[in-house]
């Protein structure tokens, strides 16, 4: 009988877990920011969650940007480099303002997870380095408190570019109807500028309700373990049970702030239940970080959780169906993306070796019309749009094989932006000559703030 109760048990919880809550809508002009430690930073590599966050709200257009970090906190202390731990936060607060998030979903917890587990060894070869990281013990209580200092700095940034842009939308509602008496009928269809492809990504008046950000914060997974395939890698039992004091300190803070909690407790457990047989059993490369399986899983969980999970997303033999061509080109614009908010040589472009190489930092602003571009291109395939060979992220045609055919085609590098660039135009005045322009020869905006350097161990 008892074991009978206990599976009902765990069918029961499991079910709790996964039961979606009330629906979460991304709006029209939205900005989506995915902000966390390696958790959502991976999701560059799949963009499985972008993804399926465009055929979700596919009648809406909206931005995503991705400005998580392996190992971090949310202090933002993996982002100060070579610089003092302050230095790491100024970095993170300035990234965040050029993103101008309306919606923001954190992923911590597994970083400082681990720091805790660190300290609390008491093990010299692990470097524990309280003068970098703070004399205060990590543990759940500090993690809530440093998280809720993220959250707040980015509603405090939100209060003045949401405000200004709700005036806006204001003044340009009572203008529209001052000159609607006398204006002549509007055409069925209104014209756009094609050569400005973010035209058609501008914010529209709902795209923050109330004028706050709204946040999703994520629990970490847990540890998975993998000793039975790879034999000598820890017991996760005690890191589960720290993992644990984390997510539920994450719940409390949802709570507090309104914000909607999307729990990983029993992410493996439900999902293993699925029959899939061209996947590897397991959701992690090493017990704490996801492999494609794991990613692909996940961006299913969290729009469950949210309860955005619409027919498209039916679970079939093989894995989610994802459109291919549409997963393309997020990635591609989440590698141009990526290249310019963390270039490979930023030490050299705005750290101590700027004196070297610093002239080329003005090629980052390079990087916004190949962006742009990439995300109109986004938007048509989510509409519908059929794959064209050649674009961003959508692989040349070869003979023999299908235009469809799943590729992800390099992203175009800094040094192709001169060719959607105005050639030879006069820069406006009040703009120095050589400033990078888009192709209507209005100058691109300014060169994000410095980063730190990319090592083998982000990626």
């Amino acid at each position: 009988m008892r074991p009978i109760l206990a599976l009902l048990l765990l069918t029961v919880t499991a079910f709790a877990d996964d039961r979606p809550s009330p629906r979460f809508d991304i709006l029209p002009g939205d900005r989506v920011l995915l902000l966390g430690d390696t958790l959502l930073e991976r999701e560059t590599t799949y963009g499985y969650l972008e993804t399926r966050m465009h055929e979700q709200f596919a009648d809406r257009p909206f931005t995503v940007r991705n400005l998580s970090f392996a190992g971090d906190t949310p202090l933002g202390l993996s982002r100060a480099a070579f610089d003092p731990p302050a230095a790491g936060w100024e970095r993170m607060k300035a990234s965040i303002a050029t993103v101008r998030p309306t919606v923001v979903f954190l992923g911590y917890g597994m970083a400082a997870s681990l720091q805790q587990l660190t300290e609390e060894s008491h093990d010299p070869t692990l470097n524990a380095d309280p003068a970098r990281y703070g004399t205060e013990p990590m543990m759940a209580a500090r993690f809530k408190k440093e998280l809720g200092v993220l959250m707040n700095e980015i509603e405090k940034e939100a209060a003045g570019y949401l405000t200004a842009e709700a005036q806006r939308t204001q003044r340009g509602a009572e203008e529209g109807k001052k000159d609607s008496a006398t204006a002549a009928p509007a055409p069925t269809k209104p014209s756009a500028d094609l050569s400005n492809p973010s035209a058609t990504l501008r914010s529209k008046p709902d795209a923050a309700p109330g004028g706050r950000v709204r946040f999703v914060l994520l629990s970490p997974i847990r540890h998975e373990d993998l000793r039975k395939e790879r034999p000598g890698l820890p017991d996760p039992a005690a890191h589960n049970k720290l993992l644990a004091e984390y997510a539920k300190a994450i719940e409390e803070l949802a709570q507090e702030r309104g914000a909607q909690f999307v729990s990983f407790a029993n992410f493996d457990v439900v999902r293993a239940r699925r029959q899939v047989t061209d996947w590897p059993a397991s959701f992690t490369d090493n017990g704490i970080h996801l492999s494609q399986r794991g990613y692909d899983e996940a961006s299913l969980w969290i729009v469950g959780a949210l309860g955005t999970l619409q027919p498209k997303g039916e679970w079939v033999k093989g894995g989610q169906t994802i459109d291919p061509a549409l997963r393309a080109a997020v990635i591609a614009k989440i590698a141009l993306f990526f290249h310019q908010f963390r270039p490979a040589n930023s030490t050299y472009l705005f750290g101590f070796r700027k004196h070297e190489q610093g002239q080329n930092a003005k090629e980052m602003a390079m990087f916004d019309p190949l962006i742009a571009a990439a995300e109109a291109e986004i938007e048509r395939l989510k509409k519908g749009g059929a794959a064209i060979p050649g674009r961003v992220g959508v692989p040349p045609a070869v003979p023999g094989v299908s235009p469809g055919t799943p590729n992800v085609a390099k992203a175009p590098t800094p040094t192709e932006a001169p060719r959607v660039s105005a050639s030879a135009s006069p820069s406006p005045a009040g703009s120095p000559a050589g400033t990078p322009k888009t192709a209507g020869g209005t100058p691109t905006q300014p060169v994000p703030p410095p980063h730190p350097p990319v090592t083998g161990e982000d990626r």
